[in-house]
């Protein structure tokens, strides 16, 4: 919890990729809680990954991070039993 306040922190001052891609990472790895609860935290987490895309068009880690966004979304949300 204290990295995702730091990381929103961050964005609510200035938005930035760098704060966006590790968001987007952190949320990614979070685990607990129902399915409902894990299923909004992957979608946040391709919101931020989006975002870093956006403001970083050019930067080969925003677009990694997308990728690995969709990539999770795909295995723990639509693949689940």
């Amino acid at each position: 919890a204290g990295a995702r306040n730091c990381f929103e922190s961050g964005l609510r001052q200035s938005a930035n990729i760098r704060s966006y891609i590790e968001l987007s990472k952190l949320l990614r790895i979070i685990h607990g809680g129902s399915a409902e609860e894990q299923a909004a935290l992957r979608r946040e987490s391709l919101v931020h990954a989006k975002a870093s895309v956006q403001l970083g068009f050019s930067d080969p880690e925003a677009w990694l991070g997308l990728g690995n966004a969709y990539v999770t979304i795909y295995f723990q949300l639509t693949r689940a039993p």
